[in-house]
């Protein structure tokens, strides 16, 4: 009796632990592979389609080690890449440097709601800089909606999608941005000491190479033709 009660106990206690987990709808793993693709070295392009087909493909290319290219269909789980979700996703990927140099520097942080905010006044930031996050939010919210659709998760949850994204940026991000671990609460990942250190490095000096000028080399002699004197014959 006591074994059955203790066996009930535990599949309430897991449910309660479902329910309150921080990813209800399991979509972290297709979160991480979003912000991967739009973080990482790997290409991505579209591919057009055929006319009245109503067919979008995203490709992804992975380099391999001795060169080259293998592009294989950028899908994600139980969500459509759409023509709207794939231009969405391309344009994160292609303004990322500019948006991790706000990052980097301090301007901008990543804020529990998805959103990437400005960490400094806006009078500090130029007018591109701000339509710059703008445009990053739109696209953070356009591929959002498609997850909650594709996933059928009601509005009343759409706060917990956000957390997710937010924390899969938080794990791929390196140390010494600016992020906000909950409402209100925000934190440099990493530390402090880790922002003072990396904000102490000395620039790298770029070199310019040295092109080496092209050695002469003298013309190789031209092949000469042996002619032998004729032999005497012998009897």
């Amino acid at each position: 009796m006591k074994i059955k009660r203790m066996a009930t106990w535990i599949v309430v206690i897991s449910a309660m632990a479902a329910a309150c987990a921080p990813d209800p709808y399991n979509v972290l793993p297709q979160c991480l592979k979003v912000e991967k693709i739009v973080m990482g070295e790997a290409a991505l392009e579209s591919q057009q389609p055929r006319p009245y087909s109503g067919e979008y493909v995203l490709y992804e290319g992975i380099p391999f080690q001795d060169g080259g290219m293998e592009y294989k269909p950028f899908t994600l789980t139980e969500i459509s890449i759409t023509p709207t979700l794939g231009s969405a996703i391309l344009a994160r990927k292609s303004r990322f440097g500019e948006i991790f140099g706000l990052l980097s520097k301090g301007a901008a942080g990543e804020a529990a709601s998805g959103r990437i905010v400005p960490r400094v006044g806006l009078g500090e930031l130029t007018a591109y800089e701000r339509t710059l996050l703008d445009t990053e939010n739109k696209d953070r919210s356009i591929i959002l909606k498609a997850f909650l659709e594709g996933k059928k998760v009601p509005e009343t949850d759409e706060i917990a999608i956000q957390r997710v994204f937010a924390f899969s940026r938080y794990q791929l991000l390196p140390e010494g941005v600016w992020v906000e671990k909950r409402p209100g609460e925000w934190q440099i990942k990493g530390g402090r000491e880790i922002r003072m250190r990396v904000m102490a490095r000395e620039p790298v000096a770029m070199e310019v190479p040295i092109e080496e000028a092209p050695v002469e080399r003298a013309p190789a002699p031209e092949p000469q033709l042996r002619i032998d004197a004729p032999r005497p014959r012998t009897r």
